[in-house]
């Protein structure tokens, strides 16, 4: 799979959220911000690293750089999503 980037934010954005669903890291994704009452906390914290491992690995380094101080999927997230909207403004402009 190509590497995340500003350019094609769109597609790759529905194929990591199909890669996270393969590697049961969904829940983190589909709307669930809050952990489950019927999770331990140390299994909710290890979901959410695990998922934010996997996303790193198809992160372009210019992106990469730009979210890799967050330290939760749902930070990741936001952060990813302002760096996109910047990018495509950016190239939009230019």
């Amino acid at each position: 799979m190509e590497k995340l980037s500003g350019a094609n934010f769109v597609l790759l954005k529905s194929q990591m959220e199909d890669i996270l669903i393969l590697k049961d890291q969904c829940l983190l994704i589909e709307g669930t911000t809050k952990k489950p009452s019927s999770m331990k906390n140390e299994e909710w914290n290890k979901l959410d690293r695990k998922a934010i491992a996997t996303i790193r690995q198809y992160l372009a380094k210019n992106v990469y750089f730009n979210v890799s101080k967050e330290k939760t999927l749902k930070d990741y997230g936001r952060s990813s999503m302002i760096y996109m909207r910047r990018t495509q403004h950016q190239t939009k402009c230019s």
